[in-house]
């Protein structure tokens, strides 16, 4: 997923992304056609791109919002 900078996350909506209270900088934004992600650095301070770290364990702190009919909403899965 690309990574989009501060510039094009602002519209008419949104005027700014929130400050992410552990580093400072804004929250991260990141879409594709299925879902996108608001996310802060969480309390190590390094941007792990959401990614979860080698424990398995969250590294960042993350909002993960799935387009409805996409395939990451679950569309199609088995429950």
């Amino acid at each position: 997923m690309p990574i989009v900078d501060d510039r094009t996350r602002r519209s008419k909506y949104v005027k700014a992304l929130p400050i992410d209270p552990f580093d400072g900088a804004s929250l991260r934004y990141r879409a594709d056609a299925g879902e996108y992600l608001v996310y802060s650095v969480g309390s190590n301070g390094v941007d792990d791109g959401s990614a979860d770290t080698a424990t398995g364990q969250p590294s960042d702190i993350v909002v993960r919002v799935r387009l409805k009919g996409s395939a990451a909403s679950g569309a199609g899965e088995q429950h």
